[in-house]
Formats: structure tokens, sequence, C-alpha cells
């Protein structure tokens, strides 16, 4: 039998396509995704466009010469940036991914911020709840209540309550509550 050359195995699969058993890979994590839904997040972005765009038009009709056209240029451009500016957070937390790994609960959005983590020693109990905003908070968003309640709220609906060993609650907002609730209950156990 003849030996396979020098840098090949002797396996079928090429190299990159075997199995490698490394103390750097992490078990396996368990990945939700959470997005705003309703029909009021486009009413609110189309809502600041329109109010920019018709500052714009009044900007830049052609009876108003009290400003110069440099002026007027410079305003314009401060507003679109305004817009910018007020759009960003808006729209950083419309999607946020839930990774629960064998080390905490991590939230972030779609930006990075804001990033929440619960570290697994610290939680003592995860329940499912159906969050309503009426009763809840008041809002949706990341918010805050009394007594050390905090939340990142997106939707009214299936959400999971992590209760820590500071007495703090964290309410999240998920599509798939129980399947999340289970999964942290799990890593929390450990």
């Amino acid at each position: 039998m003849s030996q396979p050359p020098k840098g090949r195995h002797s396996s079928d699969s090429p190299p990159a396509l075997q199995k490698v058993k490394s103390p750097m890979l992490r078990e396996p994590t368990h990945v939700f995704y959470s997005r705003v839904e309703g029909s009021w997040v486009h009413w609110v972005g189309i809502g600041l466009v329109v109010v920019v765009v018709f500052l714009l038009v009044l900007l830049f009709m052609p009876g108003i010469h009290v400003l110069s056209l440099t002026t007027r240029l410079l305003m314009g451009l401060a507003m679109v940036s305004l817009l910018s500016v007020l759009m960003i957070p808006f729209t950083s937390t419309l999607t946020i991914k839930i990774v629960i790994d064998r080390d905490a609960l991590r939230v972030r959005s779609t930006f990075g911020w804001p990033l929440i983590t619960i570290r697994r020693e610290k939680i003592t109990t995860v329940e499912v709840v159906d969050y309503d905003t009426w009763n809840g908070f008041g809002r949706l968003g990341l918010v805050w209540g009394f007594g050390g309640r905090s939340g990142l709220v997106l939707f009214d609906g299936p959400a999971i309550e992590v209760n820590q060993t500071n007495g703090k609650c964290f309410v999240l907002s998920v599509r798939d509550a129980e399947a999340a609730a289970e999964a942290l209950a799990t890593v929390a156990k450990k």
C-alpha cells in the first residue's frame, strides 16, 4: 500500500473539512432575533423624512431671497445631518440579536449599542411572560422602571423575565420566548 504524499491526509476528505477539536471552540450557542413590529415605526420614520423635506423645500423656494444661497445650503446640510442623527438611535433598536451561550445572556442591537450582558451566575430565575405596554413600563424600547426593573421591549407579546441575584429584573421581547427561557434556564443551572 502506498503512503499519501507528504502534507496530505490519508482520509478521503480534505483537511479543511475534517472535524477539529480545540479548547478554543465554544459550546453551541442559542441565537434569537427580535424586531419591532407594527405600523407606528414606519409612520415615525416617514414623518421625520416629510418634515425635513418640507423644511428643505421652504429653504429653496424661489421667492425667498432673505438668505444667501450659501446660508441656505448650509442650513439644508444641517437639517439632513440632524435627520441622520435622529434616525441612528431610532433605527438601532429596530432589530436586536439575543445570544445565549455557556457564559451569559448577551443582547445587542444592530449597531452594537445597547449591549446588555447578564452573566449566568447572576441569574436566579427565568420566566416567560406576556408583556403588555400599558401594564408594563408604559412604553417600548430600552426601558427602566421602579425597583430595579429594566428591559429591552420591542413589541407587546411574549417576553422573558430574567430575575437576578442583586434583586434586579430584566424583561426582553422574544418571539420564541419559551425556547429562549429554556435555553437560558439550562445555562443558569450549570
